[in-house]
């Protein structure tokens, strides 16, 4: 059985569009855990994620939410639907 795919939190960051220790924060929320370490391109021995994890935990997380205030009701709304 081949070795699962492993990001080090660069990766991550890269792919959820954060900066490395917003990644770290968005991980410890999400409670993705470290599944090893590796040296890293730096020299420096730092963690490494699971991949499908860190994709799967993205693709749960919620969106930013609806802008509910932005939108007309119909209660608000005048005659023929138009604001009042």
């Amino acid at each position: 059985m081949p070795d699962p795919e492993t990001w080090d939190i660069n990766q991550v960051a890269a792919h959820l569009g954060q900066t490395p220790a917003a990644a770290r924060r968005t991980l410890s929320r999400w409670e993705v855990r470290a599944c090893g370490e590796r040296r890293l391109e730096s020299g420096r021995i730092g963690s490494v994620y699971d991949a499908d994890q860190v994709r799967a935990a993205h693709a749960a997380a919620p969106g930013r939410g609806a802008r509910t205030d932005l939108r007309e009701t119909r209660d608000s709304a005048g005659p023929g639907g138009l604001p009042s």
